[in-house]
């Protein structure tokens, strides 16, 4: 407990020496050394100290093992444009996952004194007016077909974002829940109750973040050593949600059914569902179901749906403090991914 509290002191008296400019952006900090005899303690524990001072951007490494004070970042953003991309009809049923992550990117908006501007476009590429003066760019779930527009945007100055989805590409910042994580929580999870039957359905593969799920998918039964059956696969090419049932009417057999599904989204479980209460398949006696998202409705179902829970809020927040950031501190990675956190509840048990 000692050592805690020496930690804690040991930052909150540096910082405060910044604060009142005992401690000037450039200064050299005392050493590790001879901070550890100042407090009279290990020098682990200044380690620790100033690692987390660090990770916070108020002290960095400076040449040989010198800690010298940050200088602030100063974003040259003033606000925030959004834009969302998607039809009408998806944004009409998306509130789910739309409103958290609006919800995330305000309260951030209002920590760092930004304005926000929300544009939606029905294109089916993006098409933007000229961004306000200093003004950075948030993409909601851009396709990869849209990183000639973003990469462009990039060229003419402006920061960018994507968010969620990440792009893999060499310029455009992005950001994402762990899809590769989400995954394999949910197959280990079912290998665990003895499930080495298990099928995927999934919405177009365009979508980053989808098709990381499926690319999980594919990952985590290779890695459990269990067989693929193409049969028991779907890919919804589809953006309308209404029309995602019309998709899975001829999918699965009840004589060739796997003993667990996972599926990459709400709105398509829903259809998944549906398919199953027509083939009279009961969940979970007859199947086990995940569903990747975890909205207020996957608790009310009947059963609950065990489910992959997704920070939305902190994907909208994290987003606003990358896009300031990105273009001053060089050290934050391109890619972002925010854990994700397995749900369990009724959908999901043993085979039978």
């Amino acid at each position: 407990m000692r050592s805690m509290s020496l930690y804690k002191q040991i930052k909150k008296e540096i910082v405060h020496q910044i604060e009142s400019e005992a401690l000037l952006p450039g200064d050299v900090l005392p050493t590790r050394t001879d901070l550890a005899e100042r407090y009279n303690t290990a020098v682990a524990t200044v380690d620790r100290a100033l690692q987390d001072l660090v990770r916070e951007g108020v002290v960095k490494a400076g040449s040989g093992r010198r800690t010298v004070v940050a200088s602030p970042v100063i974003s040259q953003t003033d606000s925030i444009t959004v834009l969302c991309n998607w039809p009408r009809e998806q944004t009409e049923v998306s509130a789910d996952f739309l409103n958290p992550l609006f919800q995330g990117i305000n309260q951030a908006c209002m920590e760092f004194k930004l304005q926000v501007h929300y544009r939606t476009s029905n294109e089916a590429e993006i098409q933007l007016p000229d961004l306000p003066t200093h003004s950075g760019l948030l993409v909601i779930r851009p396709n990869y077909s849209d990183l000639p527009y973003l990469e462009s945007i990039l060229e003419a100055g402006k920061p960018v974002i994507a968010v969620p989805g990440i792009l893999n590409d060499d310029r455009v910042p992005s950001l994402s829940s762990d899809n590769f994580m989400g995954i394999e929580q949910a197959v280990s999870f079912l290998v665990q109750l003895g499930h080495s039957k298990i099928g995927f359905c999934s919405l177009t593969a365009t979508v980053p973040d989808h098709f990381e799920r499926l690319q999980g998918y594919l990952s985590s039964m290779s890695k459990h050593n269990l067989e693929l059956s193409p049969e028991w696969i779907k890919i919804v090419q589809e953006q309308r949600p209404e029309r995602f049932s019309a998709h899975v009417t001829d999918w699965l057999e009840k004589d060739n059914l796997p003993t667990a599904l996972i599926s990459s989204d709400f709105l398509i479980t829903l259809a998944v569902i549906r398919r199953l209460n027509f083939l009279n398949v009961r969940v979970p006696e007859d199947i086990s179901l995940i569903c990747f998202d975890d909205p207020p409705a996957a608790a009310h179902l009947d059963p609950a749906l065990t489910a992959v829970r997704q920070n939305i809020p902190l994907l909208g927040y994290r987003a606003v403090e990358y896009l300031i950031k990105g273009n001053q501190d060089k050290s934050l990675p391109l890619t972002h991914r925010i854990p994700t956190e397995l749900i369990l509840r009724d959908s999901t048990s043993a085979p039978q």
